[in-house]
């Protein structure tokens, strides 16, 4: 296993990937989330995108608060009404993968146990499409005699609330 983590990294799953680049983007970590992309945007760019993408996210959850969304929406935690789906289609390659970002409320739902226990709990229902994010499998040299080229996943390109990367 060490090897093998050695070898692949932390980069050789795409949900790992996908994991790290939400984490740099809410951390602010620009500098840490260049080195993610297939073509890296200059650290100050991608600053001023999420920064955007920010703006634009707690607009759509206060609008989604004023109609009655509640139930989880909080416009100063926008990451905790987030969500990320696997959206890769059937004719997908086993190089891409594509991510669909939504925004979810907790819903109460009811039900009963053998018919005859009232139960209830609470699911994550998608109240708002945010756009996409498309990750690729590339091939890494590893930099050292006699060790192989790894795989990693790399963000290849989004359009996730309003903003296109590569433009």
């Amino acid at each position: 296993m060490t090897i093998l983590w050695a070898v692949g990294g932390s980069l050789a799953r795409s949900d790992a990937t996908l994991a790290r680049y939400v984490q740099d983007w809410r951390a602010g970590d620009a500098e840490g989330a260049v080195a993610l992309f297939a073509v890296p945007p200059a650290p100050a760019e991608l600053e001023a995108i999420w920064g955007r993408q920010l703006a634009v996210l707690h607009n759509e959850l206060v609008a989604l608060e004023a109609e009655g969304g509640g139930n989880g929406l909080e416009a100063d935690r926008p990451f905790s009404s987030m969500r990320f789906v696997d959206a890769t289609d059937g004719g997908a390659t086993e190089d891409r993968r594509r991510v669909q970002v939504q925004v979810v409320k907790r819903e109460t739902t009811r039900s009963s146990f053998l018919g005859l226990f009232p139960t209830t709990s609470q699911v994550l229902a998608p109240v708002a499409d945010l756009g996409w994010l498309e990750l690729r499998r590339v091939s890494r040299p590893s930099g050292r005699p006699g060790v192989p080229d790894s795989p990693v996943w790399l963000v290849d390109r989004f359009d996730l609330l309003g903003e296109k990367h590569p433009p």
